[in-house]
């Protein structure tokens, strides 16, 4: 099986995020093997996590930042142009009214 090429913005934004993982984990001084239980994976994988491998699966990265309290707020993603192309939508199926 050949290994995941990932774009090179996704090997930057996963070492951001794993970054802040590691960051927020030492914040709270909480050790890995905690993280890694109560998230449900390898002390191996939230160590991949934390070094920003984009080859592992978006489940465990969740799980990790729910563990550690900080999920609603990495969700907050802002998607003004697909917001924007969703009302241009709306507008051109919205039935013109009659005269």
């Amino acid at each position: 099986m050949s290994k995941l090429k990932s774009s090179p913005k996704v090997v930057r934004v996963s070492r951001q995020l794993g970054s802040q993982v590691k960051r927020s984990r030492l914040a709270r001084k909480l050790p890995q093997d905690l993280i890694a239980e109560r998230a449900r994976i390898s002390l191996s994988t939230l160590k991949r996590i934390e070094n920003g491998d984009p080859t592992v699966a978006m489940g465990s990265y969740l799980m990790v930042l729910l563990s550690l309290g900080i999920l609603p707020e990495a969700l907050s993603i802002n998607d003004d142009l697909g917001e924007e192309l969703l009302q241009m939508d709306a507008r051109e199926r919205a039935p013109r009214s009659k005269k």
